[in-house]
């Protein structure tokens, strides 16, 4: 019975072998792949500063065909490019005033358009996650049609997704 036993012993030892061998453990990716530049609107009052939230604000880019339905009226993330420069966005703070001026009905008065300049440097991030782009903000050009000024607070551009990059100042 003991031979017997032991062959059974080593035969269930050599099926759970192989099925351990078998199964692929794979690490998920925890870390965020999607890296973006985190904005705030801020007005002056009094020498305070405070959060400004737009009527209806519209916010979209205008080198790719991204487009965002934007849920907080005063917080926002525009994706960098990995293939230039630079990437240019249109904030339009009250996008359902009505004028005949252009095809949606806000008059071109009030688009403020946003160009960041950046260089970008490829992370490894993990085995399960790979790489991704971090970027470093090298200014910010705009038009000043709605907007008063702008200051990047924080240059760097990484996954922490608990850092505001970009202030805009109405």
């Amino acid at each position: 019975m003991t031979k017997r036993g032991n062959h059974l012993l080593l035969l269930v030892f050599i099926i759970v072998a192989l099925a351990s061998a078998c199964t692929q453990q794979r690490t998920p990716c925890y870390d965020p792949k999607i890296v973006s530049v985190a904005i705030g609107t801020y007005r002056i009052v009094d020498t305070a500063e405070g959060d400004t939230s737009l009527v209806d604000p519209a916010f979209y880019c205008l080198d790719t065909p991204l487009q965002f339905t934007i849920n907080s009226r005063n917080k926002f993330s525009a994706l960098l490019s990995p293939f230039v420069d630079s990437t240019r966005w249109v904030l339009v703070p009250n996008a359902t005033r009505q004028d005949d001026t252009i095809p949606d009905g806000t008059p071109v008065e009030f688009y403020d358009t946003l160009t960041f300049y950046h260089t970008r440097k490829m992370n490894f991030v993990s085995n399960a996650c790979g790489y991704v782009y971090y970027y470093t903000l090298d200014g910010v050009k705009t038009t000043y049609n709605s907007l008063d000024s702008i200051l990047i607070v924080n240059p760097s551009v990484d996954n922490n997704a608990n850092t505001q990059h970009v202030k805009i100042y109405y």
